[in-house]
């Protein structure tokens, strides 16, 4: 592991060492835009959890409005049926 750091330091030395890689400044504007873009996604997230909610609730209502009317209905027809 050693031979590994003198053969990189004489690189860096001599010149051949390529420099790549990314600047501190490029890494801060790449977290910037990600922050950016997870907070409108969490935002837009949260309209659409209260509507589903509203949705449900909506959904839940018209079920319990419709099986007494339904049982209401055959019941009737079942008492029309014996009666005549």
């Amino acid at each position: 592991m050693f031979e590994r750091h003198q053969e990189i330091m004489e690189r860096r030395k001599s010149g051949e060492a390529s420099e790549s890689g990314f600047t501190l400044i490029e890494l801060l504007i790449v977290i910037v835009v990600l922050g950016i873009l997870a907070a409108i996604v969490v935002f837009s997230l949260t309209g659409v959890s209260g509507q589903s909610k509203q949705a449900a609730c909506t959904a839940d209502a018209k079920s319990v409005k419709s099986p007494p009317t339904r049982t209401w209905q055959r019941t009737r027809a079942v008492f029309r049926a014996l009666l005549s």
